[in-house]
């Protein structure tokens, strides 16, 4: 008989995205290793990601449970009528009522953080609390569920699983795909220290009652014990994300009409910024006409105002491509058919230690990296694996440079990717890691 494990996670298709990825591929491939995987989700998602071609990758739609959840945020971005990406550029021609706009615009972001900064204990998921325990609790029972894995963020989730470990006196793993406190900012914008109290204290009973932690890097792991030096190192295990190179055996590559193609894969959020980047490419177009007639920038996901407006400002329209968020498999035609993948951290003191879904998206795609990071998890990964270049983002000469020795090199027909043995970060091989931890907690 199949050991069960039940996987909670808010993140699920109809909803895209790296987390629903992650859970996808563990659904996908613990099987193979004596693992019978339950979900636990929501019926109604909120997200701004909507992948519907996912759902092919399910194969027991049976095992998968959805409860109810009161998504207040959803609502509140009803009201203010916000929609991510690109705002309504038409400008405002008299001034009287573009200090009005300004005026609103302040008290609706007052608004929106007080309601925040209120309402969420921890995040805006907590309205799914009271239905995923009770869901939760049915599924362990009738399904005679053996371990219990809360994967987040949102930490919604993992609040889930300790009330379901104490309540069924089942074995208990968290996935911290990012770190507890990671974008603290974003439920508590006015940086109350009650709340942050109540953050530590969620986070240190969570790390103490798991019986089994699991983080995305070696970092992260590093980080955790310090945060919490009671914890045993045993008890942390590192998995990464990865790929699935049968994603990949047929997707046919996006005709690109022979330009030089270097692209971003998913959101351009306000905290990953290109502006370095985008300047170096202006460089370049002004010092050599060749690669002003090749080269295309593309963007493919959801993209902030604020990387339009540098986009527009230097007058890059002619040589950037914006295309908006697309079903997976479909981005992955465009990925084949680039040249170089851009990978940018951002200004996020996290940020340079998390290995992200991108970056092995862009292992499956088979080119050339070229990282703007500073030292970290990320930079030591890409050299250690010879995956591309890294390079500071206030290094603009350096990024100039990288990116037209990549151009010449492909234009001559050089090899420009020689990377080593990735094969340890197969979806498959990261599902046996994880029956690892499961098989470990259970004995």
């Amino acid at each position: 008989m199949k050991k069960k494990v039940l996987i909670i996670s808010y993140y699920f298709p109809p909803i895209g995205g790296a987390g629903t990825l992650r859970i996808l591929k563990f659904l996908k491939y613990l099987p193979l290793y004596g693992w019978e995987s339950h979900i636990l989700t929501v019926k109604k998602h909120y997200s701004f990601l909507h992948d519907n071609s996912l759902e092919r990758e399910i194969p027991d739609s049976k095992n998968i449970h959805r409860s109810y959840a009161l998504l207040i945020g959803d609502l509140i971005r009803k009201i203010f009528k916000y929609k991510p990406g690109r705002r309504n550029n038409n400008k405002i021609q008299n001034e009287h009522f573009k200090d009005l706009y300004s005026i609103a615009g302040d008290i609706i972001l007052f608004l929106k953080n007080l309601f925040y900064t209120v309402l969420f204990f921890p995040d805006e998921y907590i309205g799914w609390l009271p239905f995923g325990v009770l869901k939760g609790r049915d599924i362990v029972k009738n399904k005679e569920i053996d371990v219990i894995v809360s994967s987040g963020p949102p930490n919604t989730v993992h609040i889930i699983g300790l009330l379901l470990q104490k309540i069924t006196g089942k074995k208990w793993i968290v996935d911290f795909r990012d770190l507890w406190n990671q974008y603290y900012l974003n439920y508590n914008p006015y940086n109350v220290g009650i709340k942050n109290e109540f953050d530590t204290f969620m986070e240190r009973a969570a790390v103490t009652h798991a019986d089994g932690i699991i983080v995305v890097s070696d970092i992260i792991k590093a980080q955790m014990l310090a945060r919490f030096p009671g914890v045993p190192s045993d008890k942390v295990t590192v998995i990464t994300n990865g790929y699935d190179s049968a994603d990949f055996n047929d997707i046919v590559p996006y005709d690109f009409k022979k330009k030089f193609v270097v692209t971003h894969f998913g959101t351009f959020f306000k905290w990953r910024n290109p502006l370095n980047f985008l300047k170096a490419l202006r460089g370049l177009i002004d010092k050599h006409n060749d690669f002003s007639e090749d080269v295309l920038f593309v963007c493919m996901g959801i993209m902030h105002e604020h990387v339009v407006k540098y986009i527009d400002s230097l007058k890059l329209r002619p040589y950037v491509q914006i295309i908006d968020f697309k079903p997976y498999y479909e981005g992955l035609k465009y990925l084949k058919g680039s040249d170089v993948f851009l990978l940018i951290t951002g200004e996020l003191a996290y940020n340079r230690n998390m290995l992200t879904t991108k970056l092995f998206d862009y292992i499956g795609g088979k080119k050339p990296i070229l990282a703007i990071t500073g030292d970290g998890a990320l930079k030591e990964f890409i050299e250690e694996y010879s995956l591309g270049k890294t390079v500071s983002n206030d290094n603009i000469n350096e990024i100039e440079r990288i990116i037209y020795d990549y151009y010449l090199d492909i234009k001559n027909e050089e090899e420009i990717y020689n990377p080593k043995d990735c094969s340890g970060f197969e979806r498959k091989v990261t599902a046996e890691k994880l029956s690892g931890v499961l098989n470990k907690v259970i004995q």
